[in-house]
């Protein structure tokens, strides 16, 4: 009877569980996409009502929301590029965007589909579409955190960074920002890197890098 060496069956153990947790992955992004669908044709779809007055300029307002959020929505796509994908779970080959609409909000595609339902709730006159928005944002927010759970196992510590300097949702002001790039440049000149610390005399040890001591001249 043939054995599977060790070393190859642990290798496909490994493969197989990876294998396993990209399809619960894959399957759990789109259980997102099937409740977000469900939550927004609630919005959509749920009879208008008389819990306050639909006056013109509620209308206005509405209006206003809906094309703020169309718009957001539409950039935050063509931000993401070959990025973009319809569930949470981030491409292969993706990259890992922060300019443009990006520098501003983390999830600025949610942004817009939650200007979007406020818009549309808020000139309905129906408290059950108010209902159902806030709803909607709190499984955006649900959403959202999962989704940079798997950010974080892709980028690391760049979008560690990245997230602790810009908001998830609403804008970031320019001096959340300012702050977040003045405290990483401060981090990043107290703390250098191990390579550039090793060319200027340092050798890797366990914390921080220690000075390199010289040879001992040995007596004649």
């Amino acid at each position: 009877m043939c054995r599977i060496p060790t070393s190859a069956a642990k290798r496909t153990s490994e493969i197989s569980s990876i294998y396993a947790r990209r399809v619960n992955e894959k399957q759990t992004g789109w259980a997102f996409v099937a409740m977000q669908v469900a939550l927004l044709a609630l919005v959509i779809f749920l009879p208008t009502g008389t819990d306050w007055e639909r006056t013109p300029s509620v209308q206005a307002v509405g209006l206003f929301l809906n094309v703020a959020g169309l718009a957001l929505l539409a950039l935050g796509a063509l931000g993401l590029g070959r990025s973009l994908t319809p569930t949470p779970v981030p491409v292969e080959s993706g990259e890992l965007k922060t300019t443009g609409l990006y520098s501003r909000m983390r999830h600025p595609i949610y942004s817009g589909v939650i200007l979007l339902a406020i818009g549309i709730a808020g000139a309905s006159g129906s408290i059950l579409r108010v209902l159902a928005t806030l709803a909607l944002i709190g499984f955006f927010y649900l959403k959202a955190r999962w989704e940079e759970d798997r950010l974080v196992k892709k980028f690391g510590r760049e979008y560690e960074a990245y997230a602790a300097r810009v908001n998830r949702f609403l804008p970031t002001p320019n001096a959340k920002i300012k702050a977040a790039n003045s405290a990483a440049k401060q981090k990043a000149t107290e703390e250098p890197d191990l390579p550039t610390a090793t060319k200027r005399g340092y050798t890797e040890g366990k914390g921080r890098p220690t000075p390199k001591r010289p040879p001992k001249k040995r007596k004649r």
